[in-house]
C-alpha cells in the first residue's frame, strides 16, 4: 500500500541562516513517520534568502525563489503546485516536534491540526497550550475577536491539502492564513503531548502582535463578529483617577510590563510534562538557541496562555469602535474633536459637500483626543460618529491608536477617502503606514495654522515629521496661500501636495445697509466674537478698551465668547474689560445668532491665525471689520474691504480705526459692500464644490458610486 505524503512547506523572507535548523527539525520528523508518511520539504523564498540558503538547506529540501516578501504569498504558491495528500507549514526559524506529522490522518475530516504546545525562544522564552477551536462553539466569537491583535495559534500546522488551498490567501502572512480558516469555519485542533518552538525576533508579548494587519481579512472587519462589542472595562487605577493615569500611564507602564512578567514565570512552573521536555530537549539539539529544558526552566520561561489585560482591553476597543462604524465606507474623516472652533465647522462643511456630490455615500467621522465634542448634532443623519475618548477614558492608550487599532481600521474597511484634520493620532497613522493604506485609500490632510504655546514655543502637526511624510498623501487641503508659503520655505515640503480650498461662509446680509448716524447722540458700537483662547488674544481687547476710555472715545465693546483652554490670566483679563465698560455676552451657538444688526463693526485681536470663520462671517455679513493682518488675513482684508491693523498689539491703530469709521460711516459700509461680494464670490458653496471637485481622487468615481447604489443580488 502506498505511503501518503506531506508537503512540508518552510516559507522564508528574513536571511538563509534561520532554513537550517526549520529544515532539520523537519527531516527529523519525517524519518519519524517514514513508515506511514512520505515526507517532503520545500522551501519557498525570496530569491536574496534562497540565494543565501545554506548547503545542506540546498541538499535536503526543494528551494522555490519566489518574488515578494509575505509568507502567505509564498505558502500559497507552492500549495497551488503541491500533488501531496497532507500539507504542513512550518515557518523559517522555528522547530517542529518529531511526533507531530505522525498525526496527519487525524486531519481527514477536513480539520486542521496544530501543535499541542508552543514554547518561544531567542528573545522571550514561554509557552502556551493550543486551543481547540470548532466553529459551532458558543465561544467562537471570542476566538475571532482575539485574532484581531493575538496570534491564537502558532503558525504550525497541519491538513489534508484541500482543506488549505481552497483558503489560503495571497498576503497577511501566517496571521491571514488562520483568520482565513476561521472564516471558513474550519475547525482548529491540537495534538495532546506535541510541541512547536517559535523563533522570536522582538521583546514583544510573544502573542500580542506590535503592529497592525493592513492586508483585507474579511474576519477583522466582520460585523457580526462586532456585534455586541462593549467599551473595554477600565482598570481599578482608571476607573478612580483617569487624570492621574493619563498623565502617569506611560511611566509606570515598563513597571507594570516587568511585574507582568514575573507574574507569568511564577505560573509557569510545574506546568511542563514529559512529552514537552523530551522535545524540548530534541529541539535543543537542532538549535542551540533553544534553551536546554533545565528544572529551573519552569521558574522563568514565560506563561504566555493569557494576553496581558491591556491587549484585551485593547482588543475590545477595536471591536467597539468597528461596531459603531458602517459595513461599507466611503469616506471617513478625522479630528481631534468637535466643538466651537471655526476649522471644526470646516469638518462638516466637508461633509455636506460630500453629501451633494455623492447622496449615497457611507460616512463617518472618528474624533481622537480625551475631549467630548459638543458640536455632533450637525451631523445627525450624515455622518457615523465615534469618539475615541470613550476607549482612552477606560485605560487604552494613545500609542495603540496609533500602532494598530485606526491603522488596522482603515486598513480593512479600506474607504475611498480618509482625510485627517488637525489630528495628531490620524497624521501619525499617515507618517507610519501612509504607503500601505494609501494603496487602497486615497489619503488626505487639513490643518490651518501654527500655533504657539503659552510659553511662545511654536506648534504644528506637520512639525517633526519625516521629509517622505507626504510622499503617499494625496493633497493637504488648506485655506490660505500664506500658510503653504510658510510651511514650505519653513520646513521643507513640496508645494505640489498642498491645495488652497477656500472654507464656506453662508451668513445672510444684515437689514442694515445705511449709515445710522453714529457719532450724533450715540457712541459706535463694536463686537467681538470668538473663544476665548490663547491665540485670540482677549488680553489685547482689553487694552483697546482700557485706551478708548482713556481717551474718551465714544466706542461701546461688546464681547462674546466661552472659555475653551485654561488661561490663568483669563480672570484679571475679564475682570479688566468689565472695569473698562466692554460688555460681556452668552456664548453663541452660531455667528447668525448674534444680534449683526445693532452693531456698526466687528473687531479681530488674534495674534496668529489661519483665515478666522467669524471674520469672514462678518465680512459675509456686510459689517465693517477691523482686523490685524495676522495668517492668511490679508489674503482677505485690505484697505478696500475694511480696515487692516498692522500688528496684533497695536492698540492706537485699532482706535484710528473706530475713528475712521465714525468719521465717514458711508465709507465704511462701502468698504464691508465690497468685503461681501468678495466673500460670495470666493467662499460660497458653489465655489466649495468647484475646487474640492477638481483634487484628484478626492470624490468616488460614478462607477463606485453606481456600483453602491445598486442593489444587492
Amino acid at each position: 500500500m502506498p505511503r501518503s505524503t506531506i508537503d512540508v512547506i518552510v516559507p522564508g523572507w528574513r536571511h538563509g541562516r534561520e532554513l537550517a535548523p526549520t529544515v532539520r527539525s523537519v527531516l527529523v520528523a519525517g524519518e519519524a513517520t517514514r513508515a506511514r508518511f512520505d515526507v517532503r520539504v520545500t522551501v519557498a523564498a525570496t530569491p536574496a534568502v534562497a540565494a543565501r540558503a545554506p548547503e545542506h538547506v540546498r541538499a535536503n529540501a526543494t528551494m522555490r525563489a519566489l518574488e515578494g516578501e509575505d509568507p502567505a504569498a509564498l505558502v500559497s504558491r507552492v500549495i497551488a503546485e503541491s500533488s501531496a495528500d497532507y500539507i504542513a507549514i512550518v515557518e523559517a526559524g522555528d522547530l517542529v516536534d518529531e511526533r507531530f506529522l505522525g498525526h496527519a490522518a487525524e486531519s481527514d475530516g477536513g480539520a486542521v491540526l496544530r501543535p499541542g504546545a508552543a514554547v518561544t525562544f531567542g528573545r522571550r522564552t514561554g509557552t502556551w497550550t493550543q486551543p481547540t477551536w470548532e466553529p459551532a462553539r458558543p465561544d467562537e466569537v471570542r476566538t475571532r475577536r482575539a485574532l484581531a491583535h493575538v496570534d491564537v495559534w502558532a503558525p504550525t500546522l497541519l491538513a489534508r491539502r484541500e482543506t488549505l488551498s481552497g483558503v489560503a490567501p495571497d498576503q497577511g502572512g501566517s496571521l491571514a492564513l488562520t483568520a482565513s480558516l476561521v472564516q471558513a469555519a474550519i475547525p482548529q485542533r491540537s495534538v495532546p503531548h506535541t510541541a512547536t518552538f517559535i523563533r522570536r525576533w522582538g521583546d514583544q508579548d510573544a502573542r500580542v502582535r506590535s503592529g497592525p494587519v493592513l492586508g483585507a481579512l474579511p474576519t477583522l472587519a466582520d460585523s457580526a463578529v462586532a456585534e455586541g462589542a462593549e467599551l473595554p472595562r477600565p482598570p481599578r487605577a482608571a476607573r478612580l483617577f483617569p487624570r492621574a493615569r493619563r498623565v502617569g500611564g506611560r511611566l509606570g507602564r515598563p513597571w507594570l510590563d516587568m511585574a507582568d512578567a514575573l507574574r507569568r514565570r511564577r505560573a509557569s512552573a510545574g506546568r511542563f510534562g514529559h512529552a514537552l521536555v523530551d522535545a524540548w530537549r530534541a529541539a535543543n539539539r537542532i538549535e542551540p538557541l533553544v534553551p536546554f529544558p533545565r528544572p529551573d526552566v519552569a521558574r522563568w520561561a514565560e506563561d504566555w496562555d493569557e494576553p496581558p489585560p491591556s491587549a484585551m482591553r485593547e482588543i475590545e476597543a477595536y471591536w467597539w469602535l468597528r461596531s459603531q462604524l458602517p459595513d461599507r465606507l466611503d469616506y471617513l474623516f478625522f479630528a481631534p474633536w468637535l466643538r466651537t472652533g471655526g476649522g471644526d465647522r470646516v469638518v462638516v462643511d466637508y461633509i455636506d459637500a460630500i453629501l451633494r456630490r455623492d447622496p449615497d455615500a457611507s460616512i463617518a467621522l472618528i474624533t481622537t483626543e480625551p475631549v467630548r465634542s459638543t458640536r455632533l448634532a450637525e451631523l445627525t443623519g450624515k455622518a457615523s460618529v465615534v469618539e475615541c475618548v470613550s476607549v482612552l477614558d477606560r485605560g487604552v492608550h494613545r500609542d495603540a491608536l496609533v500602532g494598530w487599532i485606526v491603522p488596522q481600521l482603515i486598513g480593512q474597511l479600506r474607504p475611498h477617502t480618509v482625510h485627517a484634520f488637525n489630528s495628531t493620532v490620524a497624521f501619525d497613522v499617515v507618517e507610519r503606514f501612509g504607503a500601505a493604506l494609501a494603496e487602497h485609500s486615497w489619503l488626505f490632510l487639513s490643518t490651518f495654522a501654527i500655533d504657539r504655546s503659552s510659553d511662545g514655543e511654536r506648534l504644528s502637526v506637520l512639525f517633526l515629521r519625516s521629509p517622505h511624510f507626504l510622499d503617499h498623501v494625496s493633497g493637504v487641503l488648506v485655506d490660505t496661500r500664506q500658510y503653504i508659503d510658510r510651511v514650505v520655505d519653513e520646513l521643507g515640503f513640496d508645494r505640489s501636495r498642498f491645495v488652497v480650498q477656500r472654507n464656506i461662509v453662508d451668513v445672510p446680509r444684515r437689514r442694515r445697509t445705511s449709515p445710522a448716524g453714529i457719532g450724533v447722540g450715540r457712541p459706535l458700537r463694536v463686537f467681538w466674537a470668538g473663544r476665548f483662547d490663547l491665540p485670540k488674544r482677549l488680553d489685547i481687547l482689553a487694552r483697546v478698551a482700557e485706551a478708548a476710555r482713556s481717551r474718551g472715545l465714544a466706542v461701546e465693546l461688546h464681547f462674546y465668547g466661552l472659555e475653551v483652554m485654561g488661561d490663568a490670566a483669563l480672570a484679571d483679563t475679564l475682570d479688566r474689560l468689565e472695569r473698562a465698560g466692554a460688555v460681556r455676552h452668552p456664548p453663541f451657538a452660531s455667528f447668525c445668532d448674534l444680534p449683526l444688526d445693532e452693531f456698526d463693526a466687528y473687531v479681530l485681536t488674534s495674534e496668529w491665525e489661519g483665515l478666522p470663520l467669524s471674520l469672514l462671517e462678518a465680512m459675509g455679513a456686510g459689517i465693517p471689520v477691523v482686523a490685524p493682518l495676522v495668517g492668511g488675513v490679508g489674503e482677505v482684508l485690505d484697505a478696500t474691504t475694511g480696515f487692516p491693523v498692522p500688528a496684533f498689539d497695536d492698540v492706537s491703530s485699532y482706535l484710528d480705526a473706530f475713528l475712521m469709521i465714525t468719521a465717514n460711516e458711508r465709507d465704511a459700509l462701502e468698504r464691508a459692500e465690497a468685503a461681501r461680494a468678495r466673500i460670495e464670490s470666493s467662499f460660497s458653496v458653489a465655489a466649495f464644490d468647484a475646487r474640492l471637485d477638481s483634487v484628484d481622487g478626492y470624490f468616488r468615481g460614478a462607477a463606485a458610486v453606481a456600483d453602491a447604489a445598486a442593489p444587492a443580488s
